[in-house]
């Protein structure tokens, strides 16, 4: 059992641990995430999920035992012994999910998803966005908040949003036809890897900082393999 209670992207960054124990047991390790993110089933073969919800004792622990009950939300404080509420070293935070069970950080760039490429059809018909003509992929939204990523005008810009019916896994292919592509820090840098693992060779991406005390901070130790520069300044 595996404890993942925590961002879409955190679920997305520890899928090769999934990958690590189903390969190790033969079976796939149950992960306990949050409710509302129970369709990535969909899109990660690796594991079989389970919402937070009916396995409330389990989400809420502080405890981690190998082999049995994987605390990936806690690894952090676990790894470093910091108190369970400790959340200022957010540049190692990501890192020790790995470091916990004594894997290599670097693992985490093996992420897969399955991407279906008829809904990231239906996502473009939707918008009505061709994904034959040049545009701009913009997301100036993540989990705490919003930013504004000011962009040069006379530009076709497509702006990341909630659509009904459809799921972040089904814009990866607004992602592999945009021109350019302008981001908050969030759950799109772990998917774009995963879209890299499937052959995709993006132009450079540009990644903008959270709208807390965060910032850039917590992917500062993470290099995906795609090319990107960090803007620290909005």
């Amino acid at each position: 059992v595996i404890n993942c209670v925590g961002g879409l992207g955190d679920v997305i960054f520890c899928e090769p641990i999934f990958c690590n124990y189903w390969q190790k047991f033969g079976e796939k390790p149950s992960v306990i995430i949050h409710d509302h993110q129970i369709w990535i089933q969909e899109y990660i073969d690796s594991a079989v999920f389970f919402p937070a919800s009916n396995f409330r004792e389990e989400a809420n622990a502080t405890h981690h035992i190998e082999g049995k009950f994987i605390n990936l939300k806690h690894a952090h404080q676990i790894y470093r012994d910091y108190p369970s509420h400790y959340h200022d070293d957010i540049e190692n935070c990501m890192g020790d999910k790995y470091r916990l069970l004594g894997l290599p950080v670097d693992l985490w760039k093996t992420c897969k998803l399955h991407f279906n490429h008829d809904k990231g059809m239906q996502l473009a018909a939707t918008l009505r966005v061709s994904i034959f003509d040049e545009y701009i992929l913009r997301n100036e939204n993540c989990g705490i908040g919003q930013v504004r990523i000011p962009l040069p005008e006379r530009r076709t810009v497509v702006d990341m949003q909630t659509v009904r019916g459809f799921t972040l896994c089904d814009w990866a292919l607004l992602h592999k036809q945009a021109d350019q592509i302008h981001t908050v820090s969030t759950s799109t840098f772990y998917m774009m890897q995963a879209l890299c693992n499937e052959g995709w060779a993006p132009p450079v991406i540009y990644i903008y900082p959270r709208p807390n005390w965060d910032g850039l901070r917590g992917i500062s130790q993470l290099e995906p393999t795609f090319n990107y520069v960090r803007n620290n300044q909005l």
